[in-house]
């Protein structure tokens, strides 16, 4: 997952165009080929002499957006600036498809910037093939190194972007994902059905196919709304970054996940906390000076190592803990000491947003917790739990909410940016004992986020036949990083 952009790329990144492009110069017949393994599958393609190589333009926009369960590369061809305006309303919430107005060193200019680009004339002699990506590093780049026409057996045209993700040895571990614009003339896509299959590959800024896995000796690093997470590994170790609501921590906001390479189980999770507790029972803690500072070493029941080391102190906390390591080899275990000794916690480099628990965000009297995942500048995904049935009737909740952001000591609502806001007046229910969710988008009411400490209050009523509903305000708390 270590990425670093290549010179050539570092131009993409501020939306380099590569104008005039061909795949090998311009637009010529080829010879056949063997069937290939693309991104969406192996492709039986057409005979080589049936396709054209085409001259193209290509802009690589950061948009990011991560959502469960999307599938990707995503692509779509648009034929005017109708189009490209209607694709753009149409995604605006999924993805930060906005104006950038002093992108930072690492990021690309805005979506909005780049569509400005084709405009009527762009579109009464092109066309604009729009290729989704998400790559689990910010320091993943990308190159389009051909576009190709090829006739389909129904009298349509399948057009085969080829893309080379460009993988670096070292680079973040945040998720990102990106919108390849690519430019081509009309007359590729007259036809009445046009197919577009992207063919993405893999190359590795060191020259060797990494697997995967990252080579060492390598830093791995994530980062998250409290600051960055990094360690030095040896080359016989591997780390899995884990992103906040990436699901892949057992304890923790964000962190890494770091095992030997050949060890047959066992992982060590090294995250940042809101706050680590722990049972004194069997338990005994010592200090020890590792990664240049002092660390509470705990262990339970005089085990022969470990079960977890404190890094940090404060409101959030760098926390390692091992899981099925019992196999380990005591050599394993003193690379795993001499992995943790290099732990780095920088606060300076903190992006993205998360939710953190208060004793606000649940009411026993109805059993109900609330918190909020998938947080942005501009919304967050409500979840309500019902952890115990109570005797409370049917639970409802609505769209409605209210922001405040801490202001020093004091809560203080967030300022609308319109008058006279309303929210849809509908009922969602929490069926017992279960979840529901809810996608909530403020950036029409209170615009985007600054970077700040906030919380979200709803409030679930209860409804029942022997009397007036009973309402429940609970509040969730979230932080967003600058």
């Amino acid at each position: 997952m270590k990425r670093t952009a290549t010179i050539v790329l570092c131009l993409c990144l501020l939306a380099a165009m590569s104008a005039g492009c061909a795949c090998t110069g311009d637009r010529k017949e080829t010879p056949a080929q063997e069937p290939e393994e693309t991104a969406q599958g192996t492709q039986e393609p057409a005979p080589k002499e049936r396709e054209t190589e085409m001259i193209f333009e290509a802009k690589y926009i950061r948009t990011d957006g991560y959502h469960d369960g999307e599938q990707y590369p995503k692509s779509v061809l648009i034929r005017s600036a109708e189009g490209l305006a209607a694709y753009y309303e149409a995604n605006r919430k999924q993805y930060s498809l906005e104006s950038v107005e002093d992108p930072a060193s690492d990021r690309t200019i805005g979506f909005l910037d780049a569509a400005a680009e084709f405009g009527d004339d762009f579109f009464v002699d092109h066309a604009l093939l729009l290729v989704v990506l998400e790559e689990g590093s910010g320091s993943v780049r990308h190159e389009v190194t051909c576009v190709k026409s090829v006739p389909s057996e129904d009298g349509g045209t399948i057009i085969v972007p080829e893309i080379e993700r460009i993988v670096p040895e070292v680079g973040t571990d945040d998720m990102a994902e990106w919108h390849i614009l690519i430019g081509i003339p009309a007359e590729h896509v007259k036809a009445e059905t046009v197919d577009i299959m992207p063919s993405v590959t893999t190359k590795y800024a060191s020259g060797s196919d990494a697997g995967g896995k990252i080579p060492g000796p390598d830093t791995a690093s994530v980062a998250g709304p409290y600051g960055q997470i990094s360690v030095v590994l040896p080359g016989t170790w591997t780390a899995e970054a884990a992103p906040v609501d990436s699901g892949k921590l057992a304890s923790g906001l964000y962190g890494l996940r770091l095992k030997p390479s050949d060890a047959a189980s066992g992982v060590i999770e090294l995250f940042c906390i809101d706050r680590f507790g722990v049972c004194g029972t069997g338990l005994s803690e010592e200090k020890r000076n590792i990664a240049g500072a002092e660390a509470t070493v705990g262990t339970y029941d005089g085990g022969a190592h470990w079960d977890f080391i404190v890094f940090t102190d404060g409101e959030h906390q760098v926390v390692a803990q091992h899981t099925d390591c019992s196999s380990w080899t005591e050599a394993m275990w003193d690379d795993a000491m001499s992995v943790l000794n290099t732990m780095i916690f920088d606060p300076a480099v903190a992006e993205g947003g998360a939710g953190r628990f208060i004793r606000e965000s649940e009411n026993d009297e109805i059993g109900v917790f609330m918190e909020v995942s998938h947080v942005t500048s501009s919304g967050l995904t409500v979840t309500f739990r019902q952890y115990d049935e109570r005797d409370t009737g049917e639970l409802l909740f609505g769209e409605g909410y209210l922001l405040t952001r801490q202001e020093a000591d004091e809560w203080t609502e967030v300022p609308m940016i319109i008058e006279n806001g309303a929210f849809n007046d509908i009922g969602y229910v929490i069926p017992p004992q279960g979840e529901a969710e809810l996608k909530t988008d403020w950036e029409w009411l209170y615009g985007k986020l600054v970077p700040g400490t906030y919380r979200i209050t709803k409030t679930v009523w209860s409804t029942s036949v022997e009397g007036p509903a009973s309402s429940y305000p609970l509040t969730a708390e979230f932080i967003l990083a600058g």
